[in-house]
């Protein structure tokens, strides 16, 4: 039986993809359509305001 998946459907609900600093910029090449993209410390909040600017159609901020 074969699936067909479509990624421009997904939203990963809980990402920490700010945390690996050296890849912020591959967030635009994620499959997923969208993610929410939420930090774990104060310092956090304004680089995830910051992605969530850069990639307005993939990130959606979560404070």
């Amino acid at each position: 039986m074969e699936v067909n998946f479509t990624w421009s459907k997904t939203c990963d609900v809980h990402t920490h993809a700010h945390d690996d600093v050296e890849n912020l910029e591959k967030i635009g090449d994620l499959k997923t359509n969208k993610v929410c993209l939420m930090g774990t410390r104060l310092e956090d909040l304004d680089v995830v305001s910051k992605l969530a600017t850069d990639f307005q159609e993939k990130v959606i901020p979560c404070f």
